[in-house]
């Protein structure tokens, strides 16, 4: 079925994910690992052909927003990453960091396209926290690109997650935190230790068997309920009531990205 020239493109500011890639570089080294600036570079491509388009497409990027990167010191990584794929971008952003950075710098783009103040944008990110947490341990220095000109704007509170009050009892990171509010969502609902133990662990399932087909996951491995809610000498207890495979892994080495382009554009 064929559409009509005044159908093709009814609007022309519609936001339109064009083109999405990640990467996961599990078995890193010190000698593998690649630096934030790669990573991303080799993203940003990957987007574009899986867009199905010319990549230099890549030169007509007007808007790049990134998350922020643990670790990377640049002055503008927008702008470094910019240069590296020929485009000259209007508009450079970095996120404060977050864990809902990622999401609110895509609504950002696409707001802009929405406006028609942008026509193509690039929002990625990347997590290198394996391959520095391998440097630490070996003492090892890692000779990341810096620089980068002008200074991108910047989204997002740079403010600490918790409060005095917080910090004195303990409460500065979430591994200490959300075990409060699963206790108390157990509590609500009438729930046992070992009741609420199984039903932890009939949550998760499901999700490993999505992960065990998923090539980017970095543990590929179906658990059952009780597997993953048992604690045990591979699954030791963290905080409780979570043990270790109830819990998110931050130590990885993995990127993504997404284009979002006008429909005009697209």
């Amino acid at each position: 079925m064929s559409m009509s020239p005044a159908n093709a493109c009814p609007e022309p500011n519609q936001p339109v994910l064009i083109g999405a890639a990640q990467f996961s570089h599990r078995d890193v080294t010190l000698d593998s690992a690649l630096d934030p600036f790669e990573m991303l570079a080799r993203i940003a491509r990957a987007a574009a052909e899986s867009s199905g388009g010319d990549p230099r497409m890549l030169e007509s990027i007007d808007t790049i927003g990134l998350a922020s990167m643990l670790g990377w010191r640049a002055e503008n990584p927008p702008r470094l990453l910019a240069d590296a794929l020929g485009a000259r971008p209007a508009t450079e952003w970095l996120s404060h960091v977050g864990g809902e950075t990622a999401l609110a710098l895509t609504n950002r783009a696409a707001a802009r396209v929405a406006k028609g103040e942008s026509d193509l944008a690039f929002v990625g990110g990347c997590n290198n926290l394996r391959s520095l947490t391998l440097a630490r341990r070996a003492k090892h220095r890692f000779d990341w690109p810096t620089g980068g000109d002008g200074s991108p704007i910047l989204v997002g509170e740079d403010r600490p997650g918790t409060n005095g009050s917080e910090n004195a009892v303990g409460l500065d990171m979430p591994v200490s935190i959300y075990p409060i509010f699963e206790n108390a969502l157990r509590a609500a609902r009438g729930e046992s230790l070992e009741e609420h133990r199984v039903s932890m662990g009939e949550l998760f399932a499901p999700f490993t068997r999505v992960a065990a087909k998923n090539p980017h996951a970095w543990f590929p491995t179906e658990r059952s309920a009780e597997e993953l809610a048992t604690p045990g000498p591979d699954n030791r207890m963290i905080c409780f009531p979570y043990p270790k495979y109830l819990n998110a892994v931050i130590a990885t080495d993995q990127s993504a990205g997404a284009l979002v382009a006008s429909q005009e554009m697209a």
